[in-house]
């Protein structure tokens, strides 16, 4: 039997992991190979024990594997987590944090230039949406995107109506399922409603020959809110 050096010790409480049942720095069997003899019977049955306590060792060690790979899998995790918490530490100090309402305001007004509604998923008899919208969220929902990044920015972002005003609107002529329909003029509506009573700036794109018979609720909205507009294409 083997004694536990510091590095068999279990990191926790300090206790060997598991006592190896053999000992694999034996010089007996290294003289036991160099021997001319042959085992006696006694021997074998010796050798045949000795076997079977390396096979349960062998499981023994496969066990301790397994558990400090899961040991370092957590620490790792646990230093992915602490990076995160590092980072976000940081943004606490970041100086866009230090800008008072008014002036944020001004610049999330001069990023949402157009906020992109286009119908999802796009009619198979058409040739595809005008406009790509498969880049991040910011760059064709500006509105969306900064009120859903923090308390703060949202709260500024609802008090903004002209962060909601601008809107370029891509349809299909083309029927599409009435659930397809309904999202998009939910978030027609949603906007509408955000950008409470300033004026609004309407780009629409219909693609397709066969009229806008398919689509009575999106047109029936805008319409509803014509008093606002300020520019409709």
């Amino acid at each position: 039997m083997s004694e536990s050096s510091d590095s068999d010790l279990c990191s926790q409480c300090r206790k060997p992991a598991f006592n190896p049942r053999v000992d694999v720095d034996s010089s007996d069997l290294y003289s036991r190979l160099r021997s001319e003899s042959g085992p006696s019977a006694v021997q074998r049955q010796d050798i045949e024990d000795l076997l079977l306590l390396c096979d349960r060792d062998y499981e023994d060690y496969e066990l301790e594997v397994a558990r400090l790979e899961s040991q370092i899998l957590y620490i790792r995790q646990q230093q992915k987590q602490l990076k995160r918490h590092k980072k976000t530490l940081r943004s606490l100090c970041s100086p866009i944090r230090k800008l008072p309402n008014e002036i944020l305001r001004l610049i999330f007004d001069y990023a949402c230039k157009s906020n992109l509604l286009q119908e999802f998923p796009w009619s198979l008899d058409s040739k595809g949406p005008p406009t790509d919208a498969s880049s991040f969220p910011i760059t064709f929902l500006p509105a969306s995107s900064i009120s859903a990044t923090c308390s703060r920015w949202r709260c500024v972002a609802m008090s903004t109506p002209s962060l909601w005003s601008r809107l370029k609107l891509e349809i299909s002529a083309w029927e599409t399922s009435p659930k397809n329909t309904n999202a998009f003029t939910d978030a027609l509506e949603l906007y509408l409603q955000r950008s409470k009573d300033y004026p609004l700036d309407i780009n629409l794109h219909v693609s397709g020959d066969e009229g806008l018979e398919h689509k009575p609720l999106p047109l029936t909205l805008l319409i509803q809110h014509s008093k606002r507009w300020k520019s409709f294409q």
